[in-house]
């Protein structure tokens, strides 16, 4: 019996004064799941805490010039398919700095409102991210 790759990841719904949340089209040349939208984030690499990835990440994606602040832990995500089993560290945070989205890895970066978020084809389980996160912030 083969045993499944572990994938440790670390994402962010990152949300602004009005609770709309920004999320990225991921780039029609992924190899896993183009085009879909997801939560900016990404896999933690070797000796990385899953804080040091999500701010590595959020570089890489959205560029140099994003401070992430009033970030807090959110939750922690378990899936699996039938090749990976998937843990996924999930922050909250808000954000300051022009974006510049990296044109490799990302399509589209956009600020979305509760109902239109939720009404898009996401990767994953970034919907019930998203849905958690509205519930926890009473909406």
């Amino acid at each position: 019996m083969n045993e499944r790759q572990k994938i440790k990841s670390s994402s962010v719904i990152i949300y602004d004064s009005d609770l709309r949340v920004l999320l990225s089209k991921r780039s029609a040349s992924k190899s896993i799941d183009p085009g879909l939208w997801e939560t900016i984030g990404g896999t933690i690499e070797e000796g990385e805490s899953s804080l040091v990835a999500i701010t590595r990440e959020v570089s890489e994606e959205l560029g140099n010039d994003i401070i992430l602040k009033n970030m807090e832990f959110f939750n922690q995500y378990k899936y699996e398919t039938k090749s990976t089993k998937l843990i996924s560290d999930v922050f909250i945070a808000q954000i300051e700095g022009h974006l510049s989205p990296s044109t490799e890895e990302i399509e589209e970066v956009k600020w979305f409102e509760k109902e239109e978020a939720l009404e898009l084809d996401f990767c994953l389980n970034c919907k019930q991210r998203l849905e958690d996160f509205y519930r926890y912030k009473c909406i």
